[in-house]
């Protein structure tokens, strides 16, 4: 598909994860596929953690820099109105998308309604619910039936 549509030409070379994560740390590797979960519902969390370039990035998978986009995401830090926020992030966004710092190829978006009688669910530092992808591993396991009030169902 890559050939065909931007005349690229890509030879895949699949690589044990021992081999791949220190490549791409080191930034030795041209193109990869990585995929993201948001840990929380804040475009902090990818435009900020994940591309900005500054010092102390933690994400730092690229080779990707840019002073406008840094500026940017470090400006939608501060804000307290959410809608300030969006609109630096959603500029950053764009900055970003025109210098090519990714290709997103698919973004997973996933929702769960549970019954009020399911307890024992996993919820973030705001207390709201989280889904099991990737937080949560062992959440069919915990979940429990609770009573009204959300003590457990005695059997």
């Amino acid at each position: 598909m890559l050939k065909d549509n931007l005349n690229m030409s890509v030879d895949l070379e699949p690589l044990e994860q021992a081999v791949f994560r220190p490549g791409m740390w080191d930034h030795k590797q041209q193109f990869t596929w990585v995929r993201w979960y948001s840990d929380y519902p804040d475009a902090n969390n990818d435009l900020y953690q994940v591309w900005y370039s500054g010092a102390g990035a933690s994400g730092h998978r690229h080779d990707f820099a840019n002073a406008d986009f840094d500026k940017l995401v470090t400006d939608a830090k501060s804000p307290t109105n959410n809608d300030d926020r969006t609109k630096l992030y959603a500029q950053a966004e764009i900055v970003g998308l025109k210098q090519g710092y990714a290709t997103y190829v698919y973004n997973l978006y996933q929702s769960r309604v549970y019954k009020p009688w399911v307890g024992n669910l996993p919820k973030n530092s705001r207390g709201d619910y989280v889904q099991d992808v990737n937080i949560f591993y062992g959440m069919p396991e915990a979940i429990q039936i609770v009573e009204a009030d959300g003590r457990p169902k005695l059997s």
